[in-house]
């Protein structure tokens, strides 16, 4: 039985991803295709990831190491920006893990979406001028 939910949607160049609960290996994996989708729509861009972690209760090693090969995937087909907003030391230490070794231009950690939202939306403006 599939556990936790991602609402993702895409904004210009910036995907902005709201997971709920406590995720499995199913739920994680649920929206890959729909996020690969939408990937390649932004073809030639560089694009961002935004996570808003109000919602979010983690997982499991295989959880997190399935994130960790999304976001690898992300890095590698044109993500630059990775931002988290988060809540409590946990999501922190989850964010950090997830891309541990990653060859990612920049992420950051937030505790607000306003300025999560600032930083990303500068930094995809200026990579894309």
């Amino acid at each position: 039985m599939q556990h936790g939910l991602n609402d993702v949607e895409l904004q210009g160049n910036l995907f902005i991803c709201r997971p709920k609960g406590a995720f499995n290996l199913e739920g994680v994996t649920e929206y890959e295709t729909k996020f690969a989708h939408m990937a390649a729509t932004l073809k030639g861009q560089v694009w961002g990831i935004l996570n808003i972690y109000h919602d979010y209760e983690t997982g499991g090693p295989d959880v997190q190491q399935r994130i960790w090969s999304q976001f690898n995937w992300s890095a590698n087909h044109g993500c630059d920006f990775i931002g988290f907003v988060i809540c409590n030391p946990l999501h922190e230490f989850a964010a950090k893990q997830t891309i541990k070794g990653i060859d990612i231009k920049q992420m950051k950690t937030f505790h607000d979406e306003p300025s999560a939202f600032a930083w990303i939306e500068q930094a995809l403006q200026e990579a894309n001028a």
